[in-house]
């Protein structure tokens, strides 16, 4: 068997894996049920954790609480995309795979692949994906339950005690998250070396961006040009991830979401998202010019465009 076609079917037999992980960490009924029989022990086993921030929520556990009452949408079993979108799954979704130059952060993506817990996380969902994306990384990781002894993140821990400093937890458990708050959330954990986040920012809105001395904040990138150059280094550079923050894709009717992006295929110049709400979409690819504009809509949360992050993780060797 030829090197191509035994890459082929290594990916087909990893998408069809894919494809059978539909329900999140806390997506089901029964993943609930599990998670209210282990929560009596959560406080006793986070006491057993090296530093506070590795149990966040211990008073009240706040978010696992609010998980477990969450209520999400059935699944959509139909996965019905626009014609301009081109699932994954497809012919031509593993054909763009198996030709894409920019996909180094593809398989670790792909491993950490998860489902948003729940309609308003998938800020936290992209960022927890993507942090538990590289093993090198993986000591830097925090200890908490249902994992202890184990290194990892979960949207929850996430939510760490400098976070929560500047973060309003209510407001994200109810509401979601803004692009610069994600990117506080990001470049505060343990695993990150560093992260950059720009708003992607034409020039009719640039004077709707109002002032801010917040401590993460975001820059702003007007140029196409740049923000090509910008990911697609990222996307081929090692332990360097992007999460996208847009609105109106892959349908118009969409509202405001982040996903990583895990690959860029130059020939049809489109960028693989994939995305955390798994009980609406496939992972999907879209042309760079329709994600470009789908990250210059205005939050209406923050008055501000929308944009992208891209977190740099630790090294193992790392001090």
């Amino acid at each position: 068997m030829n090197s191509h076609r035994l890459k082929r079917n290594i990916i087909t037999i990893h998408l069809v894996f894919l494809a059978g992980l539909i329900s999140g960490c806390y997506g089901t009924s029964n993943t609930k049920s599990d998670t209210s029989q282990s929560m009596p022990n959560h406080q006793n086993a986070t006491q057993q954790t090296a530093s506070s921030d590795t149990a966040p929520f211990d008073n009240g556990r706040m978010c696992i609480d609010h998980l477990v009452n969450a209520k999400l949408n059935h699944f959509n079993d139909d996965w019905s995309l626009p014609e301009n979108i081109v699932d994954l799954r497809s012919e031509e979704g593993q054909v763009r795979l198996l030709e894409c130059s920019y996909c180094e952060d593809y398989p670790e993506l792909a491993t950490a692949y998860l489902t948003q817990a729940t309609q308003t996380f998938c800020g936290l969902a992209s960022a927890t994906m993507v942090l538990n994306a590289d093993a090198e990384s993986r000591k830097w990781r925090p200890v908490t339950q249902p994992y202890q002894p184990f290194n990892f993140y979960t949207q929850c821990n996430l939510l760490n005690d400098e976070v929560r400093e500047h973060i309003d937890v209510a407001k994200v458990l109810n509401e979601g998250m803004e692009l610069n708050e994600i990117f506080f959330v990001v470049k505060n954990q343990p695993s990150v070396v560093d992260a950059y986040c720009q708003h992607a920012t034409s020039a009719q809105n640039e004077g709707e961006l109002p002032a801010s001395d917040a401590p993460h904040n975001c820059g702003v990138d007007h140029d196409y040009n740049t923000f090509m150059k910008t990911i697609t280094n990222a996307l081929n550079t090692p332990r360097h991830y992007v999460i996208a923050n847009f609105a109106g894709a892959p349908s118009p009717e969409r509202g405001g979401h982040f996903s990583p992006i895990a690959a860029y295929h130059k020939a049809s110049d489109s960028f693989l998202v994939m995305d955390v709400a798994r009980y609406k979409y496939p992972p999907f690819w879209i042309s760079s010019k329709e994600l470009w504009q789908a990250m210059q809509k205005i939050d209406s949360g923050s008055g501000k465009a929308r944009g992208y992050i891209i977190a740099q993780t630790k090294s193992s060797s790392a001090n």
